[in-house]
This record gives structure tokens, sequence and C-alpha cells, in this order.
């Protein structure tokens, strides 16, 4: 029998045991968490132990600039842009702004602040959003503040950006 977080497989009654594990959480994992795998014969009990990091998104886009910075603003900039799950700020990315458009970003305010770089110089971005972020939910529920971060100017055409 093996058992990871309170669920179990057996062998099948041709004694072989299925090539995957399902595993059926009741909760999203928020977390880093870890799990126990348990295998459990006549002649003896074998535990392993595997973590899973919890990483949040770096979200990225243009557009034009909203009334507000909000939820629904970071929703839009993904379908604008893109979105990176990983567990620090620290990324590049490339967009293309047109006319009215700026370059946006967004990140946890857990990742801390945001230093940007665009043609191998420091700066270009302002944060736009409270020193607190503002609440991005995804559609689990799962919510977190986030910061957003402006290109100082609109019109900027195809560009890299790196973010430290």
């Amino acid at each position: 029998t093996l058992t990871v977080a309170g669920q179990s497989i057996t062998k099948s009654e041709g004694g072989e045991m299925p090539k995957f594990l399902t595993l059926n959480l009741s909760t999203p994992v928020t977390d880093t968490t870890t799990y126990t795998l348990e295998a459990v014969t006549t002649k003896e009990t074998v535990t392993k132990e595997t973590t899973l990091t919890f990483c949040e998104s770096v979200i990225y886009g243009v557009a034009t600039a909203p009334e507000t910075y909000d939820n629904n603003f970071i929703i839009s900039l993904i379908a604008a842009g893109g979105k990176k799950i990983q567990p620090t700020r620290e990324c590049s990315f490339e967009v293309n702004s047109g006319t009215g458009q700026y370059i946006y970003f967004a990140s946890p305010v857990s990742y801390g602040d945001c230093v940007f770089k665009v043609g191998g110089f420091e700066g270009g971005f302002e944060l736009v959003t409270p020193s607190a972020g503002v609440n991005y939910t995804r559609n689990n529920n799962y919510a977190s503040q986030y910061y957003i971060y402006k290109s100082t100017n609109p019109n900027l055409g195809s560009t890299t950006i790196e973010v430290n």
C-alpha cells in the first residue's frame, strides 16, 4: 500500500501497483508544503518526503493607463502580455507597446521592490500602486497583494526589460 496525504492505493488483482497516483487535495496549495510518501509491505514500511515549493506569478503586458489599478487590471495584463510562475521577481520579458500604451509589470509584494533595466540602463519604471499593493485573486480564490509598475513613457515599441 502507498499512502500520500491520507490517500492510499493498493496493488491490483494482478499484483501490480498503478504507475501513477492522482492526489486529490481538499484545498489548494498556497504555501510550500512537504508530503510524505509511505510504502507498506508485509515486511517493512518505507517513507520518503518531497516538498512542493509554492511560487507566485510575475505578470507583464501593455495597456493604456487605467482609471484604477486593481484585480481586473492585473487580469487584463495577463491577456495583453503574459505571466511567469517563479520563486522570485527576477526575470526578463519582451513586449511591444503601441500608441498610448505603457509597459506594466506586476509582482507579489512578498517578492520585494523591483529594479528595472532597459537597454542596459537602470530605471524607466514607477510604482503606481500603494505601498501595501493591490489585491490579486486567482480563479481558485487564492489572493495576495501585488505591486504594479508602469513605464515612464508610452509608445516604446518592441522592448526587452530586465527585472531585478
